[in-house]
């Protein structure tokens, strides 16, 4: 997990997931939704949990 304040110092370290989908969450979707943008503006295939952990209804798996 990387935190949106950090995410753009620390893009490079996602350079390896650049050929998979990467799914960007927060609680709210607010968060993620800019990560996903900065994700996606440096080539990577990133989609945003739209309504975040909030809306989720699926398990929540914390490994």
């Amino acid at each position: 997990m990387i935190p949106i304040n950090e995410l753009a110092s620390r893009i490079s370290e996602l350079e390896k997931y650049k050929d998979q989908n990467i799914i960007v969450y927060c609680q709210s979707g607010s968060r993620s939704n800019k990560g996903t943008i900065l994700l996606n503006e440096n080539g990577f295939n990133a989609v945003n949990l739209t309504g975040g952990l909030h809306q989720w209804n699926g398990p929540v798996l914390t490994q």
